[in-house]
């Protein structure tokens, strides 16, 4: 969404200069630094508007059984044996955890809104004792870079 407004908004502004100051490249540049700080960051914010409107604050826990995922005031177990799949990725503004299994699909997504007070805004690292969780529920680690995890079955 945000790029879709950034580009419409920047090739609206481009085509203006060209068109209000073909003569005078210096016109053109004071002409595109205004719309971008009167129109185009205003429409970002608005585009952004609905995801920061639903941020909710979201836990997980886990066991040697199960992991828990408490969204608001809901929670959702998911068995450690009906995991087949999780993508782990912390560390950057688009943070996620994506967890399939056998009835689970559950995705959540991290940074794009901003973080509530005294939260983080983005996915801590898998810990050592919910990687050997995952691991002593047959789950082996099949991608690792920095920041990226996967585990499948």
């Amino acid at each position: 969404m945000v790029a879709v407004v950034t580009l419409c908004a920047g090739a609206l502004v481009s085509v203006l200069a060209i068109t209000v100051a073909p003569e005078s490249g210096a016109a053109a540049r004071m002409l595109i630094v205004a719309a971008a700080l009167c129109l185009c960051l205003p429409l970002v914010f608005l585009a952004n508007a609905p995801f920061r409107a639903r941020t909710v604050s979201v836990s997980l826990t886990y066991d040697a059984q199960a992991m828990t995922i408490t969204v608001g005031a809901e929670s959702r177990r998911f068995p450690l044996h009906d995991i087949t799949d999780i993508v782990w990725r912390a560390g950057t503004e688009y943070s996620r955890i994506v967890i399939n299994g056998r009835g689970i699909r559950c995705s959540l997504l991290a940074g794009i809104a901003r973080p509530l007070p005294g939260l983080r805004s983005d996915v801590p690292t898998v810990s050592a004792e919910l990687h050997r969780a995952l691991e002593g529920a047959g789950l082996s680690v099949s991608g690792t870079k920095p920041g990226y995890r996967r585990y499948q079955r």
